[in-house]
């Protein structure tokens, strides 16, 4: 009889050394994900998840040399993603450049690309991608910086797809007509 009650004294310790070791794995385990969590909400809430979310949506500011329409040497246009079609028009001098900055999120898989430019006003300058200042958040969007110089009077349309390389169709475009002067 003194076997058996030693016996399941025994079991009883083991099952309460169970027990705390699944609470102390538990506490680990919450740990680890509580971090990966908080993350994930705070990109939810910056709208850097996905494309046309958050406070970006649908903005498109100009500022530009001359104020109204942006006539002079230097043309400046910001655009956020959309999920749609952007359209703007915008006039320049010959010689002087029209400057797009476009809200990116490469870590989503999407980047801007050239569809195409109709018309010999403009021509490609330069192109390039600048990530956020460190935020600390991870995955977080910067901006696609386009230069395009006015080369001639006349008219052309710039077309700028937001897509993953391998989809056809984009998330969000953006086309601007530029009038050289």
């Amino acid at each position: 009889a003194d076997l058996c009650k030693c016996r399941k004294a025994s079991d009883r310790s083991q099952v309460q050394r169970g027990r705390r070791s699944v609470a102390r794995m538990a506490r680990c385990v919450w740990g680890a994900l509580l971090p990966l969590v908080l993350v994930l909400l705070a990109l939810i809430r910056a709208g850097s998840a996905a494309p046309g979310e958050g406070p970006e949506r649908g903005r498109m500011q100009s500022a530009a040399a001359g104020g109204d329409g942006g006539v002079g040497g230097a043309v400046e246009l910001r655009m956020g993603f959309t999920n749609q079609v952007t359209e703007k028009e915008v006039k320049v001098q010959k010689g002087g450049t029209v400057k797009l900055i476009l809200d990116s999120n490469p870590t989503t898989g999407y980047k801007w690309f050239l569809n195409g430019i109709e018309g010999a006003a403009v021509k490609k300058d330069s192109s390039e991608y600048t990530a956020p200042a460190a935020t600390g958040m991870v995955g977080g969007g910067g901006v696609d910086v386009w230069n395009f110089k006015a080369e001639q009077a006349g008219t052309s349309k710039v077309v700028l797809d937001y897509k993953r390389p391998w989809e056809e169709t984009p998330a969000s475009q953006a086309v601007v007509t530029v009038d050289v002067e």
